[in-house]
């Protein structure tokens, strides 16, 4: 009874915790393997690392995007000031 408790709850429950502190991908695909519930919450873990890769991705784009148009508009602005000083001036 202890070996089938062990299978069904213990390990699966080890697994999660290892996953929620290191992010072990290796313990993501044994969780998947795990009986009932326990293969689901795998799958879940799995989708949230893969989005979690998307939005890090997204950010990096929308930081350089940034950047970009940061430094569009300095130089921009610095194409209008130079003349206008001239005629100012």
């Amino acid at each position: 009874a202890v070996s089938k408790l062990r299978k069904w709850i213990s390990t699966p429950l080890m697994l999660i915790t290892k996953i929620l502190e290191t992010s072990n991908k290796d313990a993501v695909k044994q969780l998947k393997k795990a009986p009932g519930e326990f293969s689901k919450i795998g799958y879940l873990f799995d989708e949230a690392f893969s989005q979690r890769k998307l939005l890090e991705k997204a950010k990096a784009r929308a930081e350089e995007s940034d950047k970009l148009k940061t430094a569009f508009l300095t130089n921009l602005s610095h194409e209008i000031r130079t003349p206008m000083n001239a005629i100012i001036g």
